[in-house]
């Protein structure tokens, strides 16, 4: 990422999440299933699919780093 605001606020939101992580075991993996879930839910007609699915990949790809950090 080049945007200085955007990775800021993945950096706080990670940090965040392996806090929240640390509190409560478990809970990024029950997030990751829940956004799998949703994501089968998605009616295949869905308008603006395209984007819905890259904010899937981009909640993945956030969550995953949270939880190997």
């Amino acid at each position: 990422m080049s945007d200085a605001k955007t990775d800021a606020a993945l950096y706080v939101l990670t940090g965040l999440l392996q806090r929240l992580e640390a509190e409560r075991p478990g809970l990024i993996q029950d997030m990751l299933a829940g956004i799998e879930g949703d994501r089968k839910s998605l009616p295949p007609n869905l308008e603006n699919k395209a984007h819905v699915e890259a904010i899937f990949d981009e909640a993945l790809t956030m969550l995953r780093r949270a939880n190997r950090e």
